[in-house]
């Protein structure tokens, strides 16, 4: 009896946290950057640069940049990449160029419901969709793809959505 307890009260949770994925999933937004670079540099470097850095991203059309332990990773649009690559360019650790940010821009509750990155994750992979960065900023998620896997990862994400708005 305990076990089909145990069994009823753990097929209750995973329903509970399933419900609350889709609805954070099915209130969320896409939208697209194309013709961006992801460039990485030796943080020494970025950081004494930063000023040229800040300049830079007051006028370009995106820009994102996350830090790591020894090096920072920046993407930006590719009309820009050379101004930055100029820049850094002692401290260029490597240029991705073709790259696409699919931006999911989500309720609050995307902060408290555990779960949600991995179940985007997991429906671009099992789909053949590689990853080249992946970076949060409060509701947003920003998932870099290469160019030619554009199309499809928004696709299967777009899908996702409407799917979980119907259910």
């Amino acid at each position: 009896m305990a076990l089909i307890r145990l069994g009823e009260e753990l097929s209750s949770e995973r329903a509970e946290f399933e419900e609350s994925i889709r609805r954070v999933i099915a209130k969320t937004v896409i939208e697209l950057q194309s013709d961006l670079a992801v460039i990485t540099v030796n943080k020494q470097v970025a950081l004494a640069r930063i000023n040229d850095i800040l300049e830079i991203m007051k006028k370009t059309r995106f820009f994102q940049l996350s830090q790591g332990v020894d090096t920072f990773t920046i993407a930006i649009a590719n009309e820009d990449k050379e101004e930055v690559v100029r820049a850094l360019k002692e401290g260029i650790v490597d240029v991705v160029d073709g790259q696409t940010a699919i931006i999911l821009i989500s309720p609050y509750g995307i902060m408290q419901t555990p779960g949600i990155i991995a179940f985007i994750t997991t429906a671009l992979a099992v789909n053949g969709i590689n990853l080249t960065q992946v970076i949060s900023c409060y509701k947003d998620t920003v998932l870099l793809v290469d160019r030619k896997d554009a199309p499809s990862a928004y696709s299967v994400l777009e899908d996702l959505i409407l799917k979980m708005r119907k259910s």
